[in-house]
């Protein structure tokens, strides 16, 4: 064979290894497609855990109240936007402790947990404090479930004054 059969030679397999190397690559790229796709999937399957703020409930204040801040129940909504339910389900709200003070007087604060919270299903939870500062504020949350492991955000809220004093 002649040094010009060698290299067409050369040249017609490398050619054809291109053309399998391309293939190849061609079926990989539409199996991380369609896998990705799956996972899109299987991620909008799965719980999704938020909180956000309901309300801002003042306690009744008598005129001879023996306390001075204004006590109010924060009252949040734990909701599972996913679309499969969520099992050992473990939610805490943190609030910012410069605006903030445990109110034990109306029932202490625990962290929400249940064994169940279904798909599209919103609990509330509610944390009842004394006002120390009024304004704008964060509370932040760490929820987690069996599915999804641990889901966190901050709330940014206002907290107005007492409009009068029998609110």
């Amino acid at each position: 064979m002649s040094l010009a059969e060698w290299g067409l030679l050369i040249a017609v397999v490398s050619l054809l290894v291109g053309i399998g190397s391309l293939g190849y690559a061609r079926r990989a790229a539409r199996f991380s497609e369609e896998e990705l796709e799956l996972t899109r999937e299987q991620a909008t399957l799965r719980p999704n855990l938020a909180v956000s703020l309901r309300q801002v409930a003042y306690q009744p204040r008598p005129e001879n109240a023996g306390w001075t801040h204004d006590k109010v129940a924060l009252v949040f909504d734990l909701t599972n936007g996913g679309r499969s339910a969520a099992h050992n389900v473990l939610c805490d709200i943190s609030l910012d402790e410069r605006h903030f003070a445990p109110d034990d007087m109306h029932g202490s604060y625990h962290p929400y947990s249940t064994q169940h919270l279904g798909p599209s299903t919103t609990v509330p939870v509610q944390v009842n404090v004394d006002i120390l500062h009024y304004g704008s504020t964060k509370a932040h949350y760490v929820c987690s479930c069996d599915e999804v492991g641990v889901s966190e955000g901050i709330i940014e809220f206002e907290v107005h004054e007492r409009k009068s004093a029998m609110e």
